[in-house]
């Protein structure tokens, strides 16, 4: 007799079924069987439009007690194997309901994946992220892919070709494609680094940024609020500028952000370049993380202190260069309850830029980040020049091990590494660098078995009282002596001191009653602009004064660019100098670099001079040393004079032209720079005859106890 047909089912592992999407025709029948012993632990019957995961078993069911009709039995679990004990349980108690089973099996596929029905979903990245390339079927993206396995509410793409980490990270700051702190969503970052290998590298500076960019990108996604620098909530000193971030239709005139576009939380920011400057916010956290900004030349050190106790809080060094500006976080821990004021100070290096503070989310949401698999090397998927990796897969390997470890610091936020899901070359569509329709499928059963061994997120479904509270900011701090709030109103007016102004005077700085200490500004007492730059007041028993540390400090002078001088005027000084170099030394000039109408002394410091293209040159005693000096200048072409302690000398200065402003010890050249001690620094929009002179002097004179 000849041997009976025998039809085989088609068998494979339920993870091989879903790496290769697998869509059973509608009646057929599936074999499920187990990796490890290889028997078929359950069957499913396909309906034609339903992938493996998604069909429930068939199982037998157990045998009902005697009845009329009889129980039914324990239904299946859509392919994915019970825990028998806790299914026996199930059946002893008598809850044989679906919903029980599902209930009690905390930890299986259905359950975790069932969080992500009905909600948003974020995708976030380069053109892996753009679900609408041609190198797959439309509508069959890898996100789409998964978005329907999950069967989410709604997908949100926010992907770009040619976009780094760093760029994802300010575009997620703020603008069309911002995330709104306390969003709901599952969020993946897709590739994640590929454009980073290829424009930018692994050398130090591309390694320093790519780390600034994930824990920003990161921050921002998990946050419960953001207090954007440009708002009331910040209150700043003197010397700092708002600098305004581009947008995106100016940057490339679509809603789409070009590489390398700068974004901010608040629309704009503040910035500044002087050493000192610092910026005052109020929070009420115990977790915070400040938002700076890492420049590619390099910016300088932000030192966080408690404006009440002084105590340090964090510093962050940004002074060395990224390869690409980038949103940069320094975490503040252990704050404590109440409300406590943060001061933010450039302590040094070239700038500090301030974007925002954020306050984490004490339930966030979760974050998969799929950086992408190793793939074909060829001439579009090679390294920058000068690139220290042997290869561009060793590269990929340092990204993706730089970004787990900033995910470390943040519990919701996994790492799915796609080499661990068998991609070859045939996943790749013929650019070899963008998946096909064979590759979206393994990437999206790649991220859902990730999500399945992930645990039941409380960022996602929480309701009503159970959603962590709302962060609500304390009062904005107190605007710090001449300087502004965020919204650059809210000026205190800079101290100008006591004395009593000079008559006539167009500039009029006075150094009496004003607070010791720094002066980042120094108010007129005529003339209404302040002097701004980096000074201290002191006072060694004689009566305060402004030290201006220019010979020892570099950077360190006052100066103020407006208004515009007159040509003939009388400018008058009363200083010291008690140290010296052997270069020439400037008392003060005009602030614009030419003409410089300049008042100072020689290399020797015995003569000093005065010029408005001419110098006129009066022997003294040497300094430097300790006594108080008065010098009058009255600027009038062949007509004019220098007076030093109420001694003349007549002769021609040279041409004189208009010109604006007036630094303190330097030149507008920024060059020859001293050590000195002004009491008093006055500008006279005329020409002084000899008598009213001689009153200048004796005034002046009387301030100081020598002179």
């Amino acid at each position: 007799m000849a041997e009976p047909l025998r039809i085989r089912v088609r068998r494979d592992t339920l993870a091989n079924f879903v790496a290769a999407d697998v869509v059973p025709a509608n009646g057929e029948p599936i074999g499920i069987i187990n990796p490890d012993d290889g028997k078929v632990t359950a069957y499913l019957i396909g309906d034609g439009v339903t992938t493996v995961d998604q069909l429930p078993a068939l199982s037998k069911g157990d045998k009902g007690e005697p009845g009329q009709d009889g129980a039914p039995g324990l239904p299946g679990t859509n392919g994915v194997a019970t825990d028998d004990a806790t299914a026996q349980n199930i059946r002893t108690e008598g809850t044989e309901t679906r919903a029980a089973v599902l209930e009690a099996i905390d930890d299986s596929v259905v359950n975790t994946l069932g969080q992500y029905e009905l909600m948003p979903y974020y995708n976030l990245g380069d053109s892996w992220a753009d679900m609408a390339r041609s190198n797959y079927t439309a509508g069959a993206s890898p996100q789409q892919r998964l978005g329907k396995r999950l069967d989410v509410a709604s997908i949100t793409a926010r992907g770009a070709s040619s976009r780094t980490v760093e760029d994802i990270a300010n575009f997620t700051l703020g603008g069309p494609w911002g995330w709104v702190p306390r969003s709901k969503a599952l969020v993946t970052l897709t590739s994640c680094h590929l454009n980073n290998t290829k424009y930018l590298g692994t050398a130090a500076p591309a390694q320093r940024g790519y780390k600034h960019a994930c824990r920003a990108l990161f921050s921002a996604l998990t946050a419960n609020a953001a207090i954007a620098s440009n708002t009331a909530a910040f209150a700043y000193s003197p010397g700092w500028t708002s600098e305004t971030t581009q947008s995106y239709t100016s940057a490339t005139g679509s809603s789409t952000p070009a590489q390398g576009t700068v974004v901010s939380t608040g629309g704009s920011r503040w910035t500044t370049t002087t050493v000192g400057a610092y910026a005052l916010v109020n929070v009420a956290a115990d977790i915070v993380d400040l938002f700076l900004v890492a420049r590619v030349a390099g910016a300088g050190v932000a030192t966080v202190t408690d404006n009440t106790s002084g105590t340090t809080l964090g510093v962050l060094d940004l002074t060395a260069a990224v390869a690409q500006e980038t949103p940069a976080v320094l975490r503040l821990t252990g704050l404590g309850t109440g409300t406590r004021t943060l001061r933010i100070t450039h302590s040094s290096g070239a700038s500090l830029t301030v974007d925002s503070v954020r306050i984490p989310l004490s339930a966030p949401v979760p974050i998969v980040a799929a950086p992408a698999p190793d793939m074909p090397v060829n001439s579009t998927n090679s390294l920058p020049s000068g690139d220290p990796s042997s290869s561009y897969h060793e590269a990929q390997q340092k990204e993706r091990a730089w970004m787990t470890e900033v995910a470390a610091d943040f519990p919701t936020v996994t790492i799915c590494d796609l080499n661990d899901h068998g991609f070859t070359d045939d996943d790749f569509y013929t650019d070899h660098r963008h998946l096909n329709d064979k590759g979206s499928a393994k990437w999206a059963s790649a991220v859902q078995q990730h999500l399945a061994g992930l645990g039941y997120s409380r960022g996602l479904n929480t309701t009503g009282s159970s959603d962590p509270a709302a962060y609500t900011p304390p009062a904005p701090p107190t605007v710090p002596s001449g300087g502004q709030d965020g919204t650059g109103a809210g000026a205190v007016p800079p101290p100008a001191g006591t004395d009593t102004p000079i008559s006539g005077a167009s500039y009029d700085f006075g150094s009496a009653g004003l607070p010791l200490g720094t002066l980042p500004q120094w108010g007129a007492l005529a003339g209404g602009t302040p002097l701004a730059g980096a000074a201290t007041v002191q006072d060694d028993g004689g009566g305060r004064y402004v030290r201006i540390n220019g010979a020892t400090t570099t950077g360190d002078y006052m100066e103020s660019a407006a208004p515009t001088r007159t040509i003939v005027e009388t400018e008058a000084i009363v200083f010291r100098a008690p140290v010296i170099s052997s270069t020439n030394r400037f008392i003060a000039s005009a602030y614009s670099a030419s003409p410089t109408r300049t008042v100072g002394f020689n290399s020797l410091g015995t003569a000093f001079v005065t010029s408005d293209g001419t110098a006129l040159m009066k022997t003294t005693a040497p300094l430097p040393d300790t006594a108080w000096h008065v010098i009058i200048v009255v600027r009038n072409g062949t007509n004019s004079v220098l007076s030093v302690d109420g001694v003349e000398l007549a002769g021609n200065i040279g041409t004189a032209t208009a010109v604006s402003g007036i630094r303190l010890a330097n030149s507008a050249g920024g060059v020859n720079r001293g050590q000195f001690d002004i009491r008093r620094a006055v500008i006279i929009p005329s020409a002084l005859d000899a008598s009213a002179r001689t009153a200048l002097y004796n005034q002046l004179h009387a301030l100081v106890p020598t002179a």
